[in-house]
């Protein structure tokens, strides 16, 4: 069940954040407001610039803006995104693709003109190959199998499910 919804994610997410209390987010954040969503590591919510990520099947990154209800939708990989992350201040996102075996640094510092719809406020900044992870085929989940996090201001690590980097 989990995989046919991670096939649609972009498309729940656009029908997700018209019903988002935008209030309730900015208090509560993503994870307690609706928790199914974030269980998906290819998810990520940014409390500093109101936006969602999305990273989907076909590679490309949904941006979802809370203040103006619009998606930026960016190409950012080749094969499908299996996990992303906002740092701690906004300014970077993280993704990667198990399929492309990289990992991408997204600059996404807000521009009025990316605001407006006049830019893009986001741009890739460097992308690094990475080495092969064990066989999806021998991991029950491949949503699950990597997840990314932020351990200083420019710093990620990527985290395979039996806890090592």
């Amino acid at each position: 069940m989990q995989n046919d919804v991670a096939d649609l994610l972009v498309e729940v997410m656009d029908i997700v954040v018209h019903c988002l209390d935008p209030v309730q987010l900015k208090a509560r954040g993503l994870s307690e407001v609706f928790p199914a969503i974030t269980r998906f590591n290819m998810v990520s919510y940014c409390p500093h610039s109101r936006r969602v990520a999305v990273g989907a099947r076909n590679g490309a990154l949904a941006l979802y803006d809370q203040r103006t209800a619009k998606c930026q939708m960016i190409s950012g990989h080749q094969n499908a995104v299996t996990a992303l992350c906002f740092s701690q201040d906004g300014k970077y996102l993280a993704s990667y693709s198990y399929g492309d075996k990289k990992l991408c640094f997204w600059q996404t510092g807000s521009t009025l003109f990316g605001s407006i719809g006049l830019g893009s406020g986001t741009k890739c900044i460097k992308c690094y190959n990475t080495a092969q992870l064990p066989s999806a085929a021998t991991q029950p989940n491949l949503l699950k199998l990597v997840r990314l996090v932020w351990i200083g201001s420019k710093t990620v690590i990527l985290l395979l499910t039996n806890g090592s980097d």
